[in-house]
């Protein structure tokens, strides 16, 4: 065999194998096919496997396909997510040369995980490259504080209240309630369909411009008030929609959602 750019003989090597050979027989490998079939037949095949667009998709998935249709006859995978790559605030690739690079530990030292988590999944849509920068970070970071001043005012606030023992709702707060709950569906449905970057910023202006700038800022004058079934029923309410809020932030800001969370009268 001779090659083809410099035309000197050369010899093959029968026994290499496909270099993503060991790629391939990843399932096998972690989840004890061998050893452990109740194991392996429990979390095989994956419901999700991520990767980024360029890098993988032609290899990793190929060879987990053909790896594991091959032993099992059965695909290892039920859904791919391709994701793409984290790029400067002028889309440019980050390179230490260029003084463009964001240091994830040190981001996450000064505004927080929860921020730089928020900052990479809002407007990150599958199969394209995502901008970031500190000011987005920082942004975020403004928002976790938000979420915390939220939670100080409405534990202040409801101590006292039963959050399994629904009261009689005022009609203002049972269409705030009704609305929640068409909300709920909605982010739902677009987690359900790996539309993050949707469900994120959908959370984002909800906890904000409606539970924060509306909902709190309506219901303080009856919080103040002397109507003892108004104040109950915005007592319920503002814990109600700011628990739910909490659980549906937490998988994009676990740790600031976890740590509130806690604190809420409502166990």
């Amino acid at each position: 065999i001779r090659c083809k750019k410099c035309g000197e003989e050369v010899s093959r090597i029968p026994d290499v194998g496909d270099a993503w050979l060991d790629a391939g027989i990843v399932p096998f490998s972690t989840l004890n096919y061998l050893n452990d079939k109740k194991y392996w037949e429990k979390w095989f095949p994956a419901d999700l496997i991520s990767e980024n667009m360029p890098g993988q998709a032609r290899g990793w998935f190929n060879a987990l396909m053909w790896a594991s249709v091959a032993i099992t006859g059965k695909v290892p995978f039920k859904y791919v997510y391709l994701h793409g790559l984290v790029r400067d605030k002028e889309k440019q690739k980050m390179s230490k040369s260029k003084g463009n690079v964001i240091d994830p530990l040190g981001v996450t030292d000064v505004y927080g995980t929860d921020a730089l988590r928020m900052a990479l999944v809002v407007g990150n849509t599958p199969g394209s490259d995502i901008a970031i920068s500190e000011e987005k970070i920082k942004g975020y970071r403004n928002f976790a504080t938000k979420i915390w001043h939220a939670g100080r005012f409405v534990i202040m606030n409801t101590d006292s209240v039963d959050i399994k023992k629904k009261p009689r709702l005022s009609k203002q707060d049972a269409k705030f309630l009704s609305e929640l709950n068409k909300f709920i569906a909605e982010v739902t449905k677009e987690m359900d369909h790996f539309k993050f970057y949707i469900a994120s910023e959908k959370l984002y202006h909800y906890f904000w411009h409606t539970f924060c700038d509306k909902i709190i800022e309506e219901k303080k004058k009856d919080l103040e008030g002397n109507d003892s079934v108004k104040k109950t029923s915005a007592k319920w309410l503002i814990l109600e929609v700011y628990a739910t809020c909490l659980q549906l932030l937490h998988p994009f800001m676990p740790f600031v959602t976890e740590e509130i969370y806690q604190q809420l009268p409502i166990r």
